[in-house]
């Protein structure tokens, strides 16, 4: 499993905006501060709309907002509206037949290390993403 840039960008953006307090912001304003290509940031509105995460408002003075306080908003909820469901293996997501459910030494271990992620990403909240410093201050 590898998360893509549209999750990384994502997270980064809906972190940016947790930390203005989640007021309506300009999506260009929100990828300017985070680095990311504007054209690239609008893209990632409308999957993060449609989950309920953000509120948008076209216009002048639009933009877009949390629909949620930051700290209700979940990681898992955030990655799942980008990426899709987070299932390591097929049968996971499927749902395993008896056979492999009986005959695969593997199949609680990749269950098991779904779990530990998804648990994780469910234990943290956009609030908790706005507070945490970045390990650099500057670049030389």
């Amino acid at each position: 499993m590898k998360i893509s840039t549209r999750s990384r960008y994502g997270l980064r953006l809906l972190a940016e905006l947790a930390r203005r307090g989640g007021v309506q912001t300009q999506v260009a304003e929100l990828a300017a501060a985070q680095d990311i290509p504007p054209a690239y940031a609008a893209k990632l509105v409308d999957p993060l709309r449609a989950a309920g995460l953000v509120r948008s408002a076209r216009g002048l003075g639009g933009g877009i907002s949390l629909s949620r306080r930051a700290a209700d908003i979940r990681v898992l909820e955030a990655v799942e509206a980008l990426e899709g469901d987070l299932s390591l293996v097929d049968c996971l997501t499927n749902g395993a037949d008896r056979d492999c459910l009986v005959n695969c030494p593997t199949h609680r271990l990749w269950e098991d290390l779904e779990n530990l992620i998804k648990g994780f990403l469910a234990e943290q909240s956009l609030q908790d993403l706005a507070v945490k410093e970045s390990p650099v201050d500057y670049c030389i």
